[in-house]
């Protein structure tokens, strides 16, 4: 099976044969059935995954409240940076909103990758980047714009999440109630 994940990684860094083959040899293939968590409050990530199809949510619960704060498909890299860079238990939870196949790297292999090559010490921080800049623009959006905006730019970026993700969940993740969600997607 072709690894889409050395694709993605093609974007970040250039390898060579060796690295390749290396890097190749470390990822291996999971799947996750509809609600199955890839991670669960009070574990530790241990891994970082590729989305090669599906969809997986990140959230935050306490009590019976949940808040969403990411929605991530195809070609998504996802993990709990908090959890993963201390090697901490997480205080989120990462669940599949449907069924979903991932290519998937253990932390540990990644960091032997580090020492080993720079390249992916390189790779590490411009994906750690990426996430992070992804994170501080949604904090800004929920912060500066309307719940109408956020609707209207995620609708605009991500059309797909629509018909794929349970609208309480997409609510939550725009920072509003499902009650509003329908509201709005009536007036536009």
């Amino acid at each position: 099976m072709e690894l889409q994940l050395l694709d993605f990684v093609s974007q970040f860094v250039e390898l060579n044969n060796e690295e390749v083959k290396e890097f190749a040899s470390l990822i291996y293939t999971k799947k996750l059935k509809k609600w199955e968590f890839l991670l669960e409050k009070g574990m530790v990530a241990e891994e970082i995954v590729f989305i090669r199809k599906g969809v997986l949510r990140q959230y935050y619960s306490l009590g019976e409240n949940e808040w969403t704060f990411e929605i991530e498909a195809e070609s998504g890299i996802v993990t709990n940076q908090y959890s993963y860079l201390l090697q901490c238990p997480s205080l989120d939870n990462i669940q599949a909103l449907e069924e979903t196949f991932l290519e998937v790297i253990r932390v540990e292999e990644l960091k032997k990758l580090y020492d080993k090559y720079h390249k992916f010490e390189k790779l590490g921080r411009l994906l750690s980047e990426q996430l992070h800049f992804r994170a501080s623009m949604r904090n800004r959006s929920l912060i500066s714009d309307s719940a109408l905006t956020r609707y209207q730019k995620l609708k605009k970026q991500r059309p797909e999440i629509f018909e794929r993700v349970p609208q309480y969940h997409i609510a939550s993740y725009l920072g509003i109630t499902p009650q509003s969600l329908s509201r709005l997607r009536k007036a536009v």
